[in-house]
């Protein structure tokens, strides 16, 4: 819309104007003191100047003195920000035609305000008859969205004073084939009531960056922010995949930030009533005017049909009870890698027919990258998941359920299509689709069609070839999970066989596993925290008489509460049981955190999840492997061999726990799972109960 010049010395602050400024469509270019303000303003000519007062070399009010005295300059209009009252530099301000005069912390609404009364005289020169310029030609489609009102992010009990009116647009030559869609952050008003508007804003401008880099990535770009939301463009520009397909897997990428970023939120302000943030997106295909508001991209917008209906499935993806919607128009141009849930038809204002929409409930490996690298792809799924399952619940507290008639939008009934790629259907459940995938084991998604809930079907074939050891092992992960009720511990509900699988039902936990956790970052809170859930785990396991050795990140799964849960017992062992899946000299297990006894192909008991449980505690607070090497053998011979690895700074107080975890030998370690748990309240990390 306009060009501003911001003059700030402080680096944040300098960037949270930006944010403010380019959200809002600005075109903005920055200067960190006078000096280098009064060079730019002369060399950009801006629309607006928004800087501060008290800088080095050159400060505010000597650039101002200046501009004013250049006849190139003078009549640019100027804003200042201050860090406190002052009635004579006020004065003084007044005096050089200052437009507004603003004290720091900035309130997002007032500071948008301002900018936008600021530049409305000089908009009205410009387009005055002889200023210059042409009036904008008559008859241009009124844009969908209103893109010269300030973002309300946060609601206010006072009105607004009235907005400038939108300049004209003036459309591209002929209107363009895109894809468009609208997200919106579900309950983020509510933030606001809990933590204030300011920092409210500060929240949304941080996420923003998170947003604008997914959609740059992929070729689109941020058209403008709405109610606590985005709405982006996608174009055709050369690139491999279709602008439809680009603008889904952004959106998919999106959700997954906004859970992260939840998560990041909730433990920055160690506060339990937040409110958890959901996503509702809506994409649509078609014909996309894009209108030009002043030049280059920033000062674009887009009007039409498709923006219309993108908004509206928006809306509808909160309706329905779903995350991501998207029309049959993007339906028909997306690939495989993206996964399609449930089906159905809304009815959309301004079209006589039914819209088909889809659910998007995931985003598929990309071929020859192998099985799922590190999780992510399942990471993602769960994610969507996540966000699905909290729409519903946030709608039911609402008091109308997922599926419940609503005004504007009716869920067709289509008929159930099993997951393509499932080998065997399984009486009781609706596969959905597969999450992951092992040597011998795969996993899916799925619903239990006598109670609703959301599981998880571990399937192994019945005829595995040469290896007929696999079906033994999945028995006995079986018969070890049946024997421990815990809350740290994954449940199991069911166990059978169809024609040529076993199968067990396992629960689901949407919150992906701890590696997931440990990328995004652990805080030492968040790591002792943990450690004290799967110790308590290992307690139970080991009392009776099994142990896990293959404890790792990946085995370990979140659940939607934020609490542990230890999974995957495929080569867990009875201790002295000489007939389990392994003999003397074998080695089983993740290398990266096999015990010193394992790595050297020796019997384990319960001292050598001890030691795993250890690595990965190391890893949390660390943030790093606790060994390296370019082979497995290279690792093996560390664990055994290599000294404990040490903690840095601040983290050095959990030395001593470390060191009693990962002790080469067995006998030094902590006897039992419960010693951790005394140890760590003995040195003060966690309260005693």
């Amino acid at each position: 819309m306009a060009r501003v010049l911001v003059v700030e010395d402080d680096a944040a602050m300098r960037r949270l104007v930006t944010l403010h400024l380019e959200s809002e469509t600005h075109d903005v270019i920055t200067a960190e003191d006078g000096a280098e303000g009064l060079r730019l303003a002369l060399e950009a000519m801006p629309d607006l100047i928004v800087s501060d007062v008290v800088m080095p070399r050159v400060d505010g009010m000597g650039m101002l003195t200046g501009i004013r005295a250049n006849i190139r300059t003078a009549a640019i209009p100027f804003i200042f920000l201050t860090d406190r009252e002052d009635d004579d530099l006020r004065s003084r301000a007044k005096s050089l035609r200052v437009a507004d005069y603003l004290v720091k912390p900035l309130d997002r609404e007032d500071f948008l305000r301002a900018v936008s009364l600021s530049m409305r005289p000089r908009k009205a020169r410009r387009t005055a008859p002889g200023a210059g310029t042409d009036a904008p030609g008559a008859g241009t489609d009124a844009p969908a969205v209103d893109h010269t009102t300030t973002a309300k992010m946060a609601r206010r009990p006072e009105p607004a004073p009235p907005q400038p009116a939108p300049p004209a647009a003036e459309s591209d030559d002929s209107a363009i084939d895109g894809t468009v869609w609208f997200f919106a952050i579900r309950e983020f008003e509510r933030i606001a009531e809990t933590v204030g508007d300011d920092l409210q804003n500060e929240l949304m401008s941080a996420f923003h960056e998170n947003v604008l880099d997914v959609v740059s990535r992929n070729s689109g770009w941020i058209v403008k922010n709405i109610d606590g939301g985005f709405i982006a463009m996608f174009e055709d520009d050369g690139a491999r995949l279709n602008h439809a397909e680009r603008a889904v897997k952004a959106a998919i990428l999106c959700v997954l930030a906004l859970s992260r970023f939840g998560t990041w939120v909730a433990e920055r302000f160690k506060r339990t009533d937040l409110p958890a943030l959901a996503a509702q997106v809506g994409v649509h295909s078609g014909q996309v005017s894009v209108c030009s508001l002043s030049g280059g991209r920033s000062g674009r917008t887009i009007i039409g049909e498709a923006v219309n209906v993108a908004s509206r499935l928006k809306a509808h993806a909160g309706e329905l009870g779903w995350g991501i919607v998207c029309s049959d128009a993007v339906l028909s141009r997306l690939g495989p890698r993206i996964s399609i849930g449930r089906r159905g038809r809304v009815s959309v204002k301004g079209r006589a027919n039914r819209l088909r929409i889809a659910e998007v409930t995931a985003l598929q490996p990309r071929p020859g990258i192998g099985q799922d690298p590190e999780g992510f792809y399942a990471g993602l799924a769960s994610a969507i998941d996540a966000n699905t399952r909290l729409i519903e619940a946030q709608n039911a507290v609402r008091g109308r359920g997922a599926h419940a008639p609503v005004a504007t939008a009716v869920l067709a009934p289509a008929p159930f299509e099993p997951a393509p790629r499932a080998p065997v259907a399984v009486d009781g459940y609706r596969i959905l689709r597969m999450i992951g995938q092992g040597a011998a084991a795969q996993v899916y998604l799925a619903d239990h069609l006598l109670s609703g809930q959301r599981r998880v079907l571990k399937l192994v074939p019945l005829d595995n070839g040469e290896d007929c050891s696999m079906v033994g092992r999945f028995v006995r992960e079986y018969a070890a999970l049946m024997q421990i009720n815990h809350p740290n511990v994954a449940r199991v509900f069911q166990h059978g066989h169809e024609s040529t699988h076993a199968y067990m039902a396992m629960e689901y936990f949407p919150g992906g596993d701890l590696r997931g956790l440990i990328r995004r970052g652990c805080t030492p809170d968040m790591a002792v925290r943990a450690l004290i859930q799967l110790a308590s785990g290992l307690a139970a396991v080991h009392k009776t008489g099994v142990v896990h050795r293959d404890l790792k990140p990946d085995n370990i799964m979140i659940r939607q509460d934020g609490s542990m849960a230890i999974a995957d017992f495929g080569i867990a062992k009875r201790v002295g049981d000489l007939h389990g899946p392994t003999r003397h000299g074998d080695v089983m297990g993740t290398p990266y955190y096999l015990s010193p006894e394992q790595a050297l192909g020796q019997q384990a008991d319960y001292r050598a999840d001890i030691y795993s449980l250890g690595v990965i505690f190391y890893e949390m607070l660390s943030a790093r492997r606790a060994y390296t090497a370019d082979s497995a053998m290279g690792l093996l011979h560390q664990h055994a061999h290599s000294p404990v690895p040490l903690l840095k700074g601040d983290l050095i107080r959990y030395q001593p726990l470390i060191d009693r975890m990962m002790c080469k030998q067995a006998d030094e370690r902590f006897a039992d799972a419960d010693g951790i748990i005394d140890f760590a309240r003995a040195c003060g990390f966690v309260p005693a109960p």
